[in-house]
């Protein structure tokens, strides 16, 4: 027979984006698993692996600016449950900036809130309770100026953020104490 990985390690497959898409499962596990850490300290730990690790320098440079900016607020980060929601708002954040530089803004500003839906993370069918489709809007022109408030107003208050936390530790929890 030869090893098949759990499932957990298939999710970066071919065509997903290898690298920074194992950075990001990394970075959900520590926040599901590191309970015995003070969650500033699991912050501290994701900034300094973004700042060593990351090789793509652009990629690198925007999540040290955001970071560093206290962007999403992640200094008011005190308890796992905000880290696990602003890693999740981040990523998701990331994700529709980098499609909005791929693509041309009159693409992105044209994606209705299904489009976006798909774009987000987790997928639909991992957790469809995560998001609610009918209060995603598109992100519209303002994709890459003035990233940050486009998601806050537009994305941000469609995710449900219970089944956020249910899905992470569901998913990435790996006892009962995460769970």
């Amino acid at each position: 027979d030869s090893y098949r990985p759990p499932y957990e390690w298939l999710e970066c497959g071919l065509a997903s984006s290898g690298f920074p898409c194992g950075l990001w499962l990394l970075f959900h596990l520590l926040s599901v698993e590191c309970v015995a850490v003070p969650a500033e300290r699991v912050l501290g730990s994701i900034r300094a692996a973004v700042a060593e690790l990351f090789l793509c320098l652009d990629c690198r440079a925007h999540f040290l600016a955001l970071f560093d900016d206290c962007g999403f607020d992640w200094c008011h980060v005190r308890s796992h449950a905000s880290l696990q929601l602003w890693l999740f708002h981040v990523h998701n954040f990331v994700t529709l900036r980098v499609r909005a530089e791929q693509r041309s803004q009159d693409v992105v500003a044209s994606l209705s809130g299904a489009q976006t839906r798909d774009l987000l993370w987790p997928s639909a069918s991992a957790c469809p309770l995560c998001f609610n489709s009918t209060a995603l809007t598109s992100p519209g022109p303002d994709a890459v100026l003035g990233a940050v408030a486009m998601y806050r107003s537009r994305v941000q208050p469609a995710a449900n953020e219970a089944a956020v936390l249910s899905f992470l530790r569901l998913h990435y929890g790996s006892s009962p104490t995460t769970r």
